[in-house]
């Protein structure tokens, strides 16, 4: 039984490919889309746990659509993790409270830094929620 379920949203094979495929491995089940039109309806039909939302996409802007992801009913309440190459302060603070990300991931990473970071809001996750029948 798979970890918990997670929607990937990257439009860059490798990373979108080298995410999956390691995220797989952990046994995490992993939900890949890219810039599809009806995004938001296919996220809340698959209600995952955790979004990865990368910020450089070619058709859809990260932080825009991160923006729509916060204020969308049905996924508003998904912790999601940013990525990008962007190091810079300004633009990790920028991404985090604009989309009110859990975490930002600056590329390129190692792998088991994606896996503790994924881990770490899970696990923060799972506390906030109430106990099931409450």
């Amino acid at each position: 039984m798979a970890k918990a379920k997670i929607f990937l949203i990257a439009d860059n094979g490798f990373i979108r490919d080298l995410i999956k495929d390691r995220l797989t491995k952990e046994d995490y089940d992993v939900f890949v889309n890219s810039d599809t039109p009806d995004i938001l309806n296919i996220i809340s039909s698959q209600a995952p746990d955790l979004i990865i939302l990368d910020i450089a996409m070619n058709e859809l802007d990260g932080l825009d659509f991160g923006d729509k992801l916060s204020q969308f009913p049905a996924t508003q309440n998904i912790p999601v993790i940013m990525i990008s190459d962007k190091s810079e302060y300004n633009a990790i603070k920028q991404a985090i409270e604009r989309v009110k990300a859990a975490d930002y991931l600056v590329k390129p990473f190692k792998p088991d830094v994606l896996i503790w970071k994924v881990e770490a809001v899970l696990e923060d996750r799972s506390q906030q929620e109430p106990p099931p029948g409450e």
